[in-house]
């Protein structure tokens, strides 16, 4: 949003056929429960299963390379699914399975996929991974210009602006050291 929105790539939607704003609340609340289930679904089993069995077997590199492809391709049946959209979701699954290597906490990938789920489709009003959530949105907003940089109708995901973000998160997650900075000092 914050790369988009001033380049142009982004537009308010003027008519929007879904609730906005205070009359869609109701409707929000509820998805974001389905969010939290669904994100944390899908990060139990990626993260919180697949990456640790082939970790142990294995070796890390193994369990996050396979977790985060396997990630990436349970996708591929998306509405509007593009070849960007897939490596980005396979660079997400890197990045969220570097967080619970570093952090040994699942439970704030858990959070953050359903944040963005939420904060895409309800929050923002874009498409989520192609899925269309129409069921109310905070704010209705339209991705405008060329697909490749913003992701078009899969949602901002299939975007290379999503690529770049990510790759930076994924080298500064390489190089934090989780003591100095994942741990409160009380």
């Amino acid at each position: 949003m914050l790369i988009l929105f001033p380049f142009g790539y982004i537009t308010v939607e003027k008519n929007p056929i879904q609730p906005v704003g205070i009359s869609a609340i109701a409707s929000v609340l509820v998805i974001l429960f389905g969010w939290i289930i669904q994100g944390a679904t899908e990060e139990i089993v990626t993260r919180g299963w697949l990456l640790n069995i082939l970790s142990t077997k294995y070796n890390i590199g193994v369990g996050l390379l396979i977790s985060s492809t396997l990630f990436g391709l349970m996708h591929l049946t998306n509405p509007n699914v593009n070849y960007i959209a897939v490596i980005n979701i396979i660079l997400v699954g890197l990045f969220y399975g570097l967080y619970v290597i570093k952090t040994n906490d699942l439970w704030a990938v858990c959070g953050m996929h359903s944040a963005w789920n939420f904060a895409q489709g309800n929050l923002f009003g874009f498409e989520v991974s192609g899925l269309d959530v129409s069921v109310g949105s905070l704010i209705d907003l339209n991705l405008v210009g060329s697909d490749f940089v913003t992701g078009g109708i899969f949602g901002p995901e299939a975007g290379i602006t999503a690529t770049c973000i990510l790759l930076a998160s994924i080298g500064i997650l390489l190089f934090i050291d989780k003591k100095d900075i994942f741990q409160i000092n009380l």
